[in-house]
């Protein structure tokens, strides 16, 4: 954001949405004028990094089969109620795995009782 280099952070409207993009010397010029900017970007950061965190011992520390389960529940349980659509493909790219992998798994889970497929 502020470091002059490349970043990774993407993201996807889940509605009709109006976007703005600052160069960061821009962004952190008005963040300089703006308290409430500079604090926002300062939360958004903090997020960022307990995400990170939190991925890194999940990745360090569990099995794959705890790690989608993880993953399932943090997005069924997260803040904004926007609906997301996620490949078996992108799932297993969060958890290190493969696509036939989630895929085989979540029919267990399915199985299990531990999830229920809903078509859109």
């Amino acid at each position: 954001m502020f470091g002059g280099g490349q970043h990774a952070w993407a993201s996807v409207a889940a509605a009709p949405t109006s976007c703005m993009w600052l160069p960061g010397k821009s962004l952190r010029e008005l963040a300089g004028q703006r308290v409430d900017l500079a604090l926002t970007l300062m939360d958004a950061l903090i997020h960022k990094s307990q995400c990170y965190c939190d991925l890194l011992q999940l990745l360090a520390t569990q099995s794959m089969r705890v790690r989608l389960a993880r993953l399932l529940k943090m997005l069924a349980t997260r803040e904004d109620s926007a609906d997301i659509s996620l490949s078996h493909t992108q799932l297993a790219s969060m958890i290190g795995s493969t696509r036939q992998w989630v895929s085989l798994t979540l029919a267990r889970f399915e199985a299990g009782g531990l999830i229920v497929k809903q078509a859109h």
